[in-house]
């Protein structure tokens, strides 16, 4: 069963409006003469009541604190906290030497983490660029009789938060 048409002296949902109408009245409580239902919370039932404030034309709400009004803030960006593990490009792998002497595997990137310290803060307007370290070149054979190392490898970024591995 659908209701059309409800009213009552709290809620008024009898227009073809599409909104939906609320207690209205002054905003003088009703023990001092106004309109305004007793919101003393804890001994009141009026906790969550939600009526328009004709005196300041803006809806209030009886809470455990008295009556509050609602305010607009508008839209509110709320920050992002993030963990991250930003890793360096890795180093290049050596070339063997003339003499025989073997290659060296390329070194691990060096890295940040926010993992067991503050977290990082992001702004949800803002538009931040992460650089992703390349890995460094390996090197080639030579003929001298000495190990050559290969190239290191380039710096991963987090742009806009001074974090740079």
């Amino acid at each position: 069963m659908a209701l059309t048409k409800v009213s009552t002296g709290v809620v008024d949902m009898s227009g073809d409006t599409g909104g939906l109408v609320i207690a209205k009245g002054n905003g003088t409580d009703v023990s001092s003469g106004g309109e305004r239902p007793t919101c003393n919370p804890p001994t009141t039932n009026n906790l969550g009541s939600i009526r328009e404030n004709t005196t300041e034309n803006k809806v209030e709400v009886c809470t455990s604190t008295g009556w509050q009004f609602l305010e607009e803030v508008g839209p509110t960006a709320v920050p992002l906290v993030v963990d991250y593990l930003i890793v360096a490009g890795g180093g290049g792998a050596g070339a063997a030497g003339a003499n025989g002497s073997g290659s060296g595997g390329g070194g691990a990137g060096g890295l940040l983490t926010s993992i067991g310290s503050t977290a990082l803060t992001l702004t949800p307007s803002v538009s931040y660029t992460i650089k992703v370290g390349q890995g460094g070149s390996g090197a080639v054979s030579v003929v001298t009789p000495r190990y050559t190392g290969g190239d290191n490898g380039s710096d991963s970024e987090f742009s806009g938060t001074g974090i740079t591995q």
